[in-house]
């Protein structure tokens, strides 16, 4: 989001941000369990793609170059007609529900208006960690589109390049809105880009799944939870808007790497190692920064807990392994992350 422009409504543009964003980050937490609950054996029956998608194999031309022959049955194409279109109809629906709620049945009438939010300048809105939720949120609705349309019985590639078609166009459509509501912003476009293209090679190489996650941490900061006690605040704002209270990880698992024997490196089963970024004390939207407040950006290298080893020794092949395996590839526990090298910036007015 980006400041808002002369002539325009704060308080309206606020609240419709506000909308936005729990349309967008609902869909995104209920992308996350679709995520972990479809399975990619459904995809074809032919395909072999569970005993692929555990094997050795690293990428999906290995993949490809095994079942090119292999052609669909009529009842498959049937089913990959109906996922695509089912799944069409969610972007479609969440966008008609995105442009109601800000806009209403009224055409947008204020100018279009580009940038004014900065990158990552500890001065700038959120100090640029708004980029990497954009990033998070188009990685999940690329990776749960992909799942979707497998389950219907479109192959791999053409469901994840499908599935993160679909989910830019919407985070697209859903920036050039902002456009005409606050300010369309160049590094949202990019995070989301960056989200789509790591759904993407996630989904097509098995060997970079097991190796990286991409990880959202939550816990309520205290300004956050100050702001609540005012009247309607509750209301008007959400924990998915209060940066700082979040931590983005890049996280690795070292148990995935080559040469890491699974029974001697017992720290490897339950540690991963993670690059993270947190704010303290970010700009809020559509205001200049505050006299006296000191915002600071955190960089660090450092370990977390490994919960989706602890899920795959609870029962393998459960409904219940399925949703804890996947929603811990998306989410992080709160105080489970410890920094161990750390650089941080500060900014005050």
């Amino acid at each position: 989001m980006a400041a808002i422009g002369p002539g325009m409504r704060p308080g309206a543009a606020r609240a419709a941000s506000s909308r936005l964003d729990r349309c967008v980050r609902t869909w995104a937490a209920l992308a996350a369990l679709a995520t972990a609950t479809a399975r990619p054996a459904l995809a074809d029956p032919d395909d072999d793609l569970s005993d692929w998608s555990h094997s050795g194999h690293a990428s999906y031309a290995t993949y490809a170059s095994t079942s090119v022959s292999r052609r669909a049955t009529p009842a498959r194409a049937e089913h990959r007609g109906l996922s695509l279109e089912l799944t069409g109809a969610a972007f479609v629906a969440l966008g008609a529900t995105e442009y109601l709620g800000r806009f209403g049945l009224a055409l947008p009438t204020r100018d279009f208006r580009v940038g004014g939010d900065g990158y990552f300048g500890a001065d700038t809105y959120a100090g640029g960690e708004d980029k990497l939720g954009h990033a998070w949120d188009t990685m999940i609705l690329a990776r749960a589109s992909s799942r979707a349309l497998r389950a219907g019985g479109w192959r791999p590639g053409a469901a994840a390049a499908l599935g993160a078609g679909l989910a830019w166009s919407f985070m697209l459509a859903h920036e050039l809105e902002d456009g005409v509501d606050c300010s369309f912003s160049p590094g949202d476009i990019m995070g989301n880009t960056a989200g789509a293209l790591f759904g993407v090679a996630t989904e097509l190489s098995p060997g970079l799944d097991r190796l990286l996650d991409y990880r959202l941490q939550y816990w309520p900061s205290a300004g956050y939870l100050a702001g609540l006690q005012q009247p309607h605040a509750a209301r008007d704002r959400l924990p998915f808007e209060d940066y700082g209270g979040q931590t983005y990880l890049l996280a690795l698992h070292a148990l995935a790497l080559p040469g890491v024997d699974p029974q001697g490196a017992w720290w490897a089963k339950s540690l991963d190692l993670v690059v993270g970024f947190h704010i303290e004390n970010p700009r809020p939207e559509a205001t200049p920064p505050m006299s006296g407040v000191v915002t600071t950006q955190h960089l660090f290298v450092g370990v977390s807990l490994n919960l989706q080893g602890l899920f795959d020794q609870l029962s393998p092949g459960s409904t219940a392994h399925a949703i804890g395996h996947g929603l811990a590839e998306v989410v992080n526990v709160p105080f489970t992350t410890l920094p161990l090298l750390e650089t941080s910036r500060s900014y005050q007015p």
